[in-house]
């Protein structure tokens, strides 16, 4: 890649090392917050999912019949 980067662009080898840097610290940074939404959206899905969990036997109980 950085051999396309250093033909097409122009670059020098560090110039084009230094693109590459950016922008796979770009691709991580912007990554996180998806990942992170989509670990509070399991948890919450998890939670929804669990909820009869919380309840007493006697109020489960009630709910079934």
């Amino acid at each position: 890649m950085t051999d396309f980067l250093i033909w097409y662009f122009n670059l020098t080898a560090l110039q084009a090392v230094e693109f590459m840097f950016k922008a796979l610290l770009l691709m991580i940074l912007f990554s996180l917050p998806v990942i992170a939404a989509y670990a509070v959206f399991r948890r919450f899905v998890h939670a929804q999912n669990h909820s009869d969990s919380l309840k007493t036997h006697s109020e489960f109980a009630e709910t079934e019949s």
